[in-house]
């Protein structure tokens, strides 16, 4: 075991010269192309490059124990159990997440392991991506994405397109996958006219995506390959195969507003009358300001700069932006209240206390307005999702870990794409409309400042986004963090399905055996239970129907009339992890203990369109319901009726 050590120590040193060569001989991404953008906006931090680097010796060691016909797991692992004592009594999480769980600690916290509801399944056993039943390449995910998203969309949307952005603001609160880097934390190239070349000098965490000789668009820039590297290895002891990191917190927390660590935390809060960091914009508070000229993210030597916010991901377009700074408002907005109340009370417990409304604002936002909407009646009462209409929950289980599932972080979670619009739609307060380019958007505030955050706001709630199924924009399938001076961008749909191989997600027959479904055991069944055409399109792409990919068959699953918006595989393991995140959050908002009676029942009063009213610069109407469109059942109410839009009374929270 300890030869085998030295060996996976050995590999280490070998990663490291490559990439001192490649850094010697200028092999390197072109800064502010759109790989560059991609691969600084899924960033790993310090700490993750560690993790990653002990479990590229823990992976070559297990490797070297295969080639001896040994299959036990390394017992070596990468994961340091940090945790110390638990306060049973603490009234507020630990920003990291750890210590929700009493009794494992580390359930749910940042920087730990997605859990597995599968074994992976990778060609090596250990880590290698997906191939086909008969050992050869899966085909190309570019190719996937050219033969079943380019079809147009169906019409019928029922969702806003709010409801895509709220869906990317909880994704983006429970899951930031590592991605790896090289030694010094700079983005890796696979592409590489050098590479492509010379196939030693390619860095082993690259996997890059073959790009069809005929492709339609990328043919007329010579693209032949797309960036993409692997996500950062972890190995957790006794494990056999590679895992993957999640650099947040898995619970419902708020960690994309206030950070998964002491020192993101710190950096926002501004340490008075428990308030967060802002900066000013014609008068108006927004997020802090990124002051660095030489960043690739907004137009600082226009002084449109980015912003600081608890996800890095918060400048990757401007809908995305507004979210976050409403919820930095909203936070604010509640310690004022809280202060105004209880004068008595210092920093720290006007902050904490703030920050716990926010989270079980976040929480009844999304389980009482977000997922009946992917689910529907029917299968909110299938996977247990409903709310209570008054009294506690008494359904919190300490030995439920709310940890996030990796298919959920890498495939299912994603069906959000297909909802994409092609452009952002702005109106003024004048019903003036504006239409800007998505890709126009990407990781540039310019609208932000320009605009402002009500315009944005009107759009959102007006404009309808797509409805799931196997279309996507061309605005994110082939210009994804396209730059000012690029013609094309990366696409969205081919590394969704290519970081699903990367994480060792099992074929999507696997997933409908786990989700009690039948398994497909020829091409005609699958015509049954997918879009005919898709399934057909399927068929010629897959050697067999094993084969197939999980994302672009759950996506082009038949719907039922009552189910909500998703497809039944998708709704089952989507669901899944959302029952997790309430019955094992021992923080949960419905919970005994966290908020009295006359508190829960102030919470239960709160929706995404109050929030949106309340935070706003002057919004001055909007539809009851945030997340669908206007209709009789959802007229547009003005926000100072808080009989149609109903209010916190905060007197329950007076000390």
């Amino acid at each position: 075991m300890k030869k085998d050590y030295f060996y996976g120590r050995d590999k280490l040193n070998e990663k490291y010269e490559l990439e001192e060569e490649l850094t010697k001989k200028d092999i390197r991404l072109k800064n502010g192309s759109p790989a560059h953008f991609h691969q600084i906006f899924l960033k790993s931090t310090e700490r993750a490059r560690e993790i990653a680097n002990c479990a590229v010796i823990a992976e070559n060691a297990q490797k070297k124990l295969k080639k001896r016909d040994e299959t036990s797991g390394v017992k070596y692992g990468c994961m340091q159990n940090t945790s110390t004592y638990c306060n049973s009594k603490q009234p507020y999480r630990e920003i990291d997440g750890r210590c929700n769980n009493l009794k494992n600690p580390d359930w749910g916290s940042s920087y730990t392991a997605f859990i597995r509801l599968l074994d992976p399944d990778y060609s090596d056993k250990i880590s290698a991506p997906r191939k086909s039943r008969s050992g050869k390449d899966l085909p190309s995910a570019r190719l996937i994405s050219n033969s079943l998203y380019t079809r147009k969309s169906q019409v019928g949307s029922r969702c806003t397109l709010m409801t895509m952005l709220w869906g990317l603001f909880v994704d983006h609160d429970v899951t930031n996958t590592a991605v790896s880097q090289d030694r010094s934390g700079l983005p890796i190239t696979c592409c590489h006219k050098d590479i492509l070349s010379n196939n030693s000098l390619c860095h082993p965490e690259c996997y890059p995506i073959k790009v069809p000789k005929d492709d339609k668009f990328y043919s007329q820039y010579n693209v032949t390959c797309m960036e993409f590297v692997r996500a950062s290895p972890v190995k957790t002891p006794y494990s056999v195969y590679r895992q993957q990191l999640n650099q947040i917190t898995s619970y419902l927390d708020g960690s994309a507003i206030y950070g998964s660590t002491d020192q993101e935390l710190s950096n926002l809060r501004s340490f008075y009358s428990g308030r967060l960091k802002v900066s000013d914009i014609h008068k108006t508070e927004v997020l802090p300001k990124i002051y660095d000229k030489n960043s690739f993210c907004g137009l600082p030597k226009e002084k449109l700069f980015c912003f600081q916010a608890g996800d890095r991901r918060a400048n990757e377009h401007v809908e995305l932006t507004v979210i976050h700074t409403i919820w930095m408002r909203e936070h604010n907005r509640l310690a004022e209240a809280l202060e105004n109340l209880n004068p008595d009370w210092d920093d720290e417990t006007l902050f904490q206390e703030a920050r716990k409304l926010v989270i079980a604002e976040l929480q009844h936002i999304t389980y009482n307005e977000y997922l009946p909407l992917l689910f529907g009646v029917e299968n909110i009462n299938k996977y247990n999702l409903k709310l209570l209409s008054d009294g506690y929950f008494d359904g919190y289980n300490a030995s439920s870990d709310a940890t996030a599932s990796n298919v959920f972080a890498s495939a299912a979670f994603r069906f959000g794409h297909s909802q994409v619009q092609s452009y952002v739609q702005l109106y003024s307060s004048k019903g003036d409309e504006k239409k800007l380019p998505l890709h126009d958007t990407f990781f540039n505030p310019t609208v932000f400042y320009t605009e402002g955050l009500d315009d944005v706001i009107r759009g959102a709630t007006k404009q309808r986004s797509k409805i799931v199924w196997s279309q996507i924009s061309d605005e994110v399938r082939n210009r994804l963090f396209q730059s000012h001076y690029s013609h094309y961008g990366m696409d969205l749909s081919s590394i969704s399905i290519q970081r699903s191989r990367d994480h060792g997600i099992p074929s999507y027959n696997k997933w409908r055996e786990y989700c009690g479904f039948s398994k497909i055991t020829s091409w005609e069944q699958l015509e049954d239970a997918l879009d005919e055409e898709n399934a057909k399109r399927l068929k010629k792409l897959y050697e067999s129907v094993d084969d197939v990919d999980l994302i672009p068959a759950a996506l082009s699953e038949r719907k039922s009339e009552n189910a909500g918006i998703l497809g039944p595989t998708h709704s089952c393991l989507i669901a899944e992890q959302f029952a997790r995140m309430r019955i094992g959050d021992r923080f949960w908002y419905e919970n005994k203990d966290v908020f009295s009676p006359d508190q829960l029942r102030e919470i239960r009063k709160v929706t995404l369109s109050r929030v949106l009213c309340d935070n706003s610069d002057n919004l001055l109407t909007i539809q009851k319901w945030a997340l669908h469109p206007e209709s009789k059942k959802n007229p547009i109410v003005h926000c100072a009726n808080s009989t149609d839009i109903p209010e916190i009374n905060f007197q329950p929270w007076s000390s």
